[in-house]
């Protein structure tokens, strides 16, 4: 029976929470009771890190008591929790407060509440058992006399990020040696609308785009996002029109793009992050430093815990120094780097497409996954395929865990869809969960009247919709013989329509992250790799996580060293000859053959707290490795998880053994010339492209000229104080130290030859000159 105290204390609770919605308008005002003999889990709104939660603005009660009750929380308590501050009961973890009516344990009438207060102050999501045990229930059995509690807490960022775009004379250059492939501008731009549609399903409320072109400069000014541009539904539409107006040509100042890049980004209070494409390297003053942690003659980049992030995307290429740059700009700013294998194909993982049109666009998904990680969204699975014209075409097939408010699966086709077209091709994916189809639950979504790409979004629990996450699903492209002929003739889909599918789910609760060591691996190394799993802040230690190490069938430098094609360089090109070489020899599908990727997998063993190691040791030749990673983990709580992600790796040169690299210096007009063909001790060729690489630690010593022969030999000009000593870098790594014009020789050495080798020549000489004399006087 409701007592009259019962009665007040309900309408207070309403009055006060009348009040506080008038005084905080924007304040997400939530009241939850649960029964006692009952168990709920209660996830409660988001909060902004660093908003305040006003008092009695969420609260959680009990009901059907039949007198006081007590409060406790029980085992495990997640990590990080502590004590309340004096005066108040309950508990507190990273700003949140969770204020009991009375000490932990003390019986207290049962129409005190639980409140939920206090200021979050890292993002990310953890969860707490409560128990409410009603002191005058007679019954002994826990599940009759209490209520049993789960409340989830999470905390969001807002995201501020800038698309830093390369508009450079080489973004002309086609994905692939394939005639009919596109342009690389093109493929950056159908990437972009997708991704700025991909942005739109999964931004925290608040977040924001800026966009930044560069090339000789930082132009044109971009009339949607040059000022952050909220992140709402008109976006997409906007991003698509803006890039439509912009057009590809001469240099590549990729400082310059960061530079304005890091300037937008000036509120430390929110998540930042830059996503950087570029294909070529910089060749335009200020550069980005080859560490990575900033631009020639500024300060370094905000980095750390609120600084900001950085996710590159490459392409493939001979240039170590391109490669270099961009691993280090990510891989030290709590970002990845992503590229492709063999510069052409913009295939971010094994299988892919032969003209490139498809993968641009999954590289950006999944550097906007990096982006937002570690927490939402997140990769399951992906997949490139030919369509059958008649029949089922399996397109991916997976388990989704618990708890997921939001599936995307993202399809990409070899062909534009017009938008008369899409509603009909729908019709053709077929989307199953634990045998049923519910393709018809999915909300189709496409930015423009014509579109390579096009989302099929299920929003669980939207509109009072039963369908939840958790389950076996299987997607595929699903075209009858019979039945649906106006169906197919309306979607007009050719026999070689080609999908690619990514599969995201927007995960809140689930925490990945990986790493690799060495940060910088060359030849030779052995590499270390580290995932760690978690769920609601707790370790996953049940997984099986495994690595497939795909690396170049051949060392990229040595082949293209060898290689006897010699090209008259393209002034016009921003590129450097070397991978003006490479380019055109692309062109040619035997020669791109030798870079199949050889893919090895690596298991990775738990170590501790939800941490897998692993080592890979087949580092054999330079170039371009990519890391793809599979994770599977199950528990009663979430259900079975399948998580994928990638990132790639530069593999630099081993150790270079000038005294075999055929050095040749000499002192011209107070310039020291040096002609060398470096080598490995292993016996492979740097190779050509490496002209911008070349350093010296010096700074009395000036790098003049750097020709690179395309075979892999160079000159250079050094300018300065040539006769003091130094350190010859390339690419970051050290190849020689001392004076210059005994590069090449051994420490020592007379005319090139070592020391040791002389005295032994003298005695020669010596034994040489005693036995004809003796013969003399005989």
């Amino acid at each position: 029976m409701k007592t009259p105290n019962y009665i007040v204390w309900k309408r207070g609770r309403k009055l006060l929470g009348f009040l506080l919605m008038l005084i905080f308008p924007s304040l997400v005002f939530s009241q939850y009771t649960v029964n006692i003999g009952s168990s709920q889990t209660i996830n409660l709104p988001a909060v902004k890190v660093g908003d305040p939660i006003p008092p009695m603005s969420i609260t959680i009660g009990v009901g059907g008591a039949l007198g006081q009750v007590q409060w406790t929380i029980q085992d495990p308590a997640p990590p990080g929790l502590s004590g309340p501050d004096p005066g108040e009961f309950g508990f507190k973890k990273d700003g949140w407060k969770g204020k009991f009516p009375a000490d932990e344990g003390a019986s207290t009438p049962a129409t005190g509440v639980m409140s939920v207060e206090g200021t979050p102050l890292v993002a990310g999501a953890w969860e707490i058992n409560i128990r409410v045990r009603d002191v005058d229930n007679p019954s002994a059995d826990i599940a009759v006399n209490s209520a049993q509690i789960k409340v989830v807490f999470e905390a969001v960022y807002p995201l501020d990020l800038v698309l830093v775009l390369d508009r450079s004379g080489s973004m002309t250059s086609r994905t692939s040696g394939e005639p009919t492939s596109p342009s690389r501008w093109q493929a950056l731009k159908d990437a972009v609308s997708n991704f700025s549609n991909m942005y739109k399903e999964h931004a925290i409320p608040g977040s924001r785009l800026g966009i930044v072109y560069f090339h000789t400069d930082v132009s044109p000014v971009s009339p949607c996002c040059a000022v952050l541009k909220n992140v709402d539904g008109t976006l997409p539409a906007i991003v698509t029109g803006e890039l439509a107006t912009v057009n590809p040509a001469d240099m590549t100042a990729i400082g310059l793009g960061m530079k304005e890049a890091v300037g937008k980004l000036n509120t430390p209070q929110r998540a930042r992050g830059i996503l950087l494409f570029t294909d070529g390297e910089q060749n335009i003053h200020p550069y980005v430093l080859t560490e990575g942690n900033g631009i020639e003659g500024q300060p370094p980049f905000p980095g750390g815990a609120g600084g900001i992030k950085i996710a590159t995307i490459g392409i493939g290429s001979p240039a170590g120094e391109y490669h270099t740059v961009l691993m280090n700009l990510a891989n030290n700013n709590r970002g990845k780097y992503n590229t492709t294998l063999n510069g052409m194909d913009y295939t971010p993982q094994p299988g892919g497409d032969d003209d490139g049109s498809l993968s641009m666009g999954s590289g950006f998904t999944q550097q906007f996954i990096n982006m937002l990680s570690e927490f939402s969204p997140q990769l399951v699975t992906s997949s490139v395929n030919f369509v059958s014209s008649a029949g089922r075409t399996e397109l991916a097939k997976f388990s989704l865990n618990k708890d997921v408010p939001k599936l995307v699966l993202e399809f990409t086709g070899n062909m534009q869809f017009s938008s008369t077209q899409l509603p009909y091709l729908r019709q053709l994916i077929e989307v199953k969960k634990n045998g049923l189809n519910i393709a018809q639950k999915a909300r189709l979504s496409y930015v423009g009247n014509s579109t390579r790409n096009f989302l099929l979004v299920f929003d669980f629990g939207a509109n009072e919709d039963t369908l939840t996450s958790g389950g076996d699903w299987e997607v595929a492209y699903f075209e009858p013989v019979i039945g649906v002929a106006a169906t197919h003739v309306a979607a007009n889909v050719p026999k070689s329509l080609r999908l690619g599918l990514n599969v995201v789910a927007d995960d809140h609760y689930v925490d990945i992250t990986s790493s690799f060591a060495p940060k910088a691996p060359r030849v030779k190394n052995q590499l270390k790799l580290t995932v760690n799993l978690t769920r609601l802040q707790i370790p996953l230690t049940g997984a099986i996580v495994k690595a497939a190490v795909i690396g170049p069938g051949k060392d990229v430098g040595d082949v293209l060293a060898r290689n006897a094609l010699i090209i008259k360089p393209n002034a016009a090109d921003s590129t450097s000859p070397g991978v003006q070489k490479w380019e055109e020899l692309m062109k040619d599908s035997a020669f791109r053959a030798q870079f199949k990727g050889n893919s090895n997998i690596v298991t990775l063993s738990h170590v501790a707290d939800g941490k897998y190691e692993g080592t890979f040791d087949s580092l054999n030749v330079s170039g371009v490795y990519q890391i793809v990673y599979f994770v599977t983990a199950e528990t009663p709580a979430m259900g079975k998880l399948e998580r994928t992600f990638t990132e790639a790796v530069y593999v630099a040169f081993g150790d270079v053994d000038m005294a075999a690299s055929n050095v040749v210096t000499q002192i011209v007009n107070g310039t020291l010339v040096m002609t060398f063909r470096p080598i490995t001790s292993y016996g492979m060729y740097l190779g050509p492209a490496m002209g911008s690489a070349f350093s010296v630690s010096n700074p009395n010593i000036t790098i003049q000229s750097v020709v690179d022969h395309q075979d892999g030999s160079y000159t250079i000009t050094f300018g300065g104080k040539i006769e003091e000593e130094t350190k010859l870098v390339v690419a970051g790594h050290e190849i020689y130290t001392g004076k210059l014009e005994n590069a090449g020789k051994e420490p020592g050495s007379v005319m090139g030859l070592p020391q040791w080798l002389i005295w032994l020549l003298l005695l020669l000489i010596i034994i040489i000159l005693f036995l004809l004399l003796r013969r003399k006087k005989k």
